[in-house]
């Protein structure tokens, strides 16, 4: 079972505070938690169940990370890209530079627009 459980503690409430209405409520409470602890668990076996039948394979399980915790946050500065690719970028010449101005503006922005 995975642990998608939620706890929920209740408060602890003083002997002399305890109405039956209370009692009643408490005890409903904690039952209510064992079905819901059952039902997760149900659904658990079932999930398995249903992924055998459609010959699914089984669920995965992830183990964490085994990065050093003191290189967190510093990468080698690829920042997941290639170094051919920062190759070609280097190689790359721009001949001519042209500004297009568009056809056909609405006359507003005419006004507030700047071509550079």
């Amino acid at each position: 079972m995975t642990d998608t459980s939620i706890k929920h503690t209740l408060p602890r409430i003083p002997e002399e505070e305890q109405t039956p209405a209370v009692r009643l409520l408490m005890a409903f409470v904690e039952q209510q938690q064992e079905i819901i602890l059952k039902q997760q668990t149900d659904i658990e076996s079932l999930k398995a169940e249903i992924a055998r039948l459609k010959k699914l394979p089984p669920k995965p399980k992830i183990r964490p990370s085994k990065l050093s915790k003191g290189n967190k946050g510093k990468g080698s500065g690829n920042s997941g890209k290639s170094a051919t690719s920062r190759k070609r970028k280097k190689k790359l010449t721009i001949h001519k530079t042209e500004i297009i101005k568009p056809d056909n503006l609405p006359g507003r922005c005419q006004e507030r627009c700047r071509f550079f």
